[in-house]
């Protein structure tokens, strides 16, 4: 019998994150296509992928998040307010 393996999105969160920290945009990218849903998943703090790569300095990976959802560029977190246009 095949075992189907539930997407934790946390760890994939923490997986975007350090392929962010150390700059493998391309990793990224073919992440968030495996796993659409990463793109709209806030951490405890309401930042998404639109957050983590625009404080990361990702501007590739920031238009391939928002190509498709334009709204997520607008996207404030819980804890500062911060939208993502001011940062890049």
């Amino acid at each position: 019998m095949t075992e189907i393996k539930e997407i934790n999105m946390v760890e994939m969160a923490h997986e975007l994150a350090e392929l962010l920290r150390e700059r493998k945009e391309d990793e990224a990218k073919r992440l968030l296509t495996r796993v659409p849903a990463l793109t709209h998943f806030k951490d405890d703090s309401g930042r998404s992928t639109v957050h983590f790569a625009a404080v990361g300095g990702s501007l590739p990976l920031l238009q391939f998040s928002i190509i498709d959802n334009p709204e997520l560029a607008n996207e404030e977190d819980e804890v500062n307010k911060f939208t993502v246009f001011p940062l890049i």
